[in-house]
């Protein structure tokens, strides 16, 4: 039987300077010791996956590492053995209990809906069980308590089933994802189902009568012309050997767009192990300076099956029809069939609209400024990755190579 594992997140952009609501001072998110190491091990896990996931290949790339984290984290509640052992050391949770890993989730969740009263986050999760398929009320109400799901049966042999789901996911997403099966297998056992909502409004908004035609240069060297934003403004600046990056707050700069433009000539797949290695250096270094930027508007929809890249990080058992226990969630034995990820942006001259949604699928076995502004063009491609600045979590990150 096969069990699917969704996160999902959207968001629209439809405030304007007069409709905006004015930004509060930003509320930095409380962690007691426990939470604080698992958040430290999250940040690590997120980085990981950002290095094994961006830094090869050629394509336009967005994925959460946040998204990832969360539906692992809810799968590690029904895992047992090896199973689990492997999941929590890949997540970074090793030597750390269930229940702190639990807590931080329920933490983050609440927490990151407040620490901006300018960006929207909005997360639901439910639980659909087939009538044929028993969890283990252990397993439910770990996901009730700490991720706030709720638990429906449905009849997956039913067209209502796949009907009923989308039209949840529908209603958590604004519109944004409406269809996450296209109809229910005949031997799907159950969906767990987290909807992530992400809207982010720039603290300084760009002039849209400034935006016209610019080159970029794409990775295969041809030049496209895109809408190019333009504004020259007091930013935090990092300026590397290779690379240099841009942090561009939301509202009152709880959450930002860190941007990393790799010099002319040099490798951006490179530069994705660099950043991802010298993550917390680069944060830690950055100064305010004068920017003269450019930042071309964008929309990227992308999806990426990760079986591959998680067993390269460490989960392997979970995904073996003999060796897979999952004895915590139900007295069926179940295994990971794939893990998927679909994701969405859209940057523009107001801010950003992000989503992500991650499929785990299960089958039973049988400085001060400078006078003059620095230049930073975004004219090649980029990375870019979007932060929440107390914990450093990292809700999403992706690299722009074709435009």
């Amino acid at each position: 039987m096969l069990l699917p594992t969704f996160l999902l997140a959207c968001s629209e952009n439809d405030e304007t300077p007069e409709n905006r609501p004015t930004a509060k001072d930003r509320v930095d998110i409380a962690l007691n010791k426990s939470e604080a190491a698992v958040n430290e091990a999250a940040v690590g896990f997120s980085l990981k996956f950002m290095n094994q996931t961006l830094s090869s290949g050629n394509e336009n790339a967005f994925l959460s590492p946040l998204s990832l984290q969360m539906a692992m984290s809810m799968l590690t509640n029904g895992a047992a053995g090896q199973t689990q052992a492997e999941l929590q050391n890949t997540l970074g949770f090793e030597g750390l209990d269930v229940a702190d890993m639990n807590s931080y989730n329920k933490v983050m969740a609440a927490a990151l809906k407040d620490v901006d009263n300018t960006t929207t986050i909005g997360i639901a999760n439910s639980i659909w069980c087939n009538k044929s398929i028993t969890f283990k009320s252990e397993f439910v109400n770990a996901c009730a308590e700490y991720f706030d799901a709720t638990a429906q049966t449905v009849d997956f042999s039913s067209a209502e089933a796949a009907k009923t789901i989308n039209a949840w996911c529908a209603d958590k997403t604004n519109n944004l994802i409406t269809k996450v099966l296209d109809e229910a297998p005949s031997d799907l056992a159950a969906a767990l189902i987290n909807a992530l909502y992400f809207k982010g409004i720039w603290a300084d908004e760009f002039d849209s009568d400034l935006t016209s035609k610019a080159d970029f240069t794409n990775v295969d060297g041809k030049v496209a012309s895109v809408d190019m934003m333009v504004q020259t403004n007091n930013y935090r600046h990092y300026e590397g050997e290779k690379y240099a990056a841009v942090e561009l707050p939301y509202g009152n700069g709880a959450f930002s767009m860190v941007v990393v433009l790799p010099n002319e000539g040099v490798d951006i797949n490179g530069c994705v192990a660099d950043v991802a290695e010298n993550w917390g250096e680069i944060v830690n270094s950055f100064s305010y300076r004068d920017v003269n930027l450019w930042l071309p508007k964008f929309e990227v929809k992308y999806e990426k099956k990760l079986n591959d890249d998680l067993k390269a990080l460490g989960i392997v058992a979970a995904f073996g029809d003999q060796n897979a226990d999952f004895s915590a969630m139900s007295e069926s034995p179940l295994f990971v069939s794939f893990v998927n990820q679909h994701t969405y942006i859209k940057v523009d001259e107001k801010g950003t609209e992000a989503a992500a949604v991650t499929v785990v699928g299960m089958l039973a076995t049988s400085a001060g400024p400078e006078p003059d502004p620095i230049v930073f063009h975004v004219t090649r491609p980029f990375i870019y990755i979007i932060k929440e600045k107390s914990t450093g979590a990292l809700l999403f990150c992706g690299k722009m190579m074709t435009m």
